[in-house]
């Protein structure tokens, strides 16, 4: 794959609410490849991944056309047309202290407007090499242009637990039943500091 190929751009709320509402599906597609390669390869763990982001962006896209203070911003990575990862960043008073009593977390948020939540990174598993350009030389930075010094970040893929230990301090961690429940599914949460993140790399 060559580097030219790859295009990263971002979508945001603010300004293009109609185009994430309605390309969504598209947007979706990382996450829905995804399920369809643990269905294919027998590794279903019983958690639709795509159906959870689905439901959930709706519900927050209609949100916000009923007026409340949210952003959704999306990252994405694009490459000769066809779009191939994605993370999405979350800005909202109300939406991070509900991401925050969900888990009882009981400490004050100072500044709590420099704050979002960073969730659904997905790279299709073909194109896996790409996700560490995409966060360090381009999400990043446009995080912090963002003015956001911090963000939380909700987990329950095991390989991704020692790549958020590095760059945070883990605020929850705790079991959860899959959609059927049949298994129990640990899922962790990270509060991150941006900034450091971006200095440590430069190191």
């Amino acid at each position: 794959m060559e580097e030219k190929n790859i295009k990263y751009y971002s979508i945001s709320s603010k300004d293009e609410l109609d185009k994430i509402k309605l390309n969504l599906e598209k947007i979706l597609e990382p996450t829905k490849q995804h399920v369809i390669n643990k269905k294919q390869n027998n590794m279903y763990d019983d958690w639709n991944e795509y159906e959870h982001d689905k439901k959930k962006y709706n519900t927050l896209l209609e949100k916000i056309e009923k007026g409340e203070d949210l952003e959704i911003n999306v990252f994405c990575a694009e490459i000769n047309g066809k779009l191939v990862g994605h993370v999405f960043m979350v800005k909202g008073e109300q939406y991070i202290r509900e991401f925050l009593d969900k888990i009882d977390y009981k400490e004050e948020l100072k500044d709590i407007e420099q704050y979002a939540v960073v969730e659904a990174f997905v790279i299709q598993k073909e194109y896996r090499g790409i996700g560490f350009k995409m966060m360090y030389e381009y999400v990043i930075p446009n995080i912090l242009k963002n003015e956001i010094k911090k963000v939380l970040v909700s987990s329950s893929h095991a390989k991704a637990f020692s790549v958020y230990d590095r760059a945070g301090k883990v605020i929850y961690e705790g079991f959860h039943l899959s959609d059927h429940k049949i298994y129990y599914r640990l899922s962790k949460r990270w509060l991150i500091d941006i900034e450091k993140v971006e200095e440590n790399w430069k190191k």
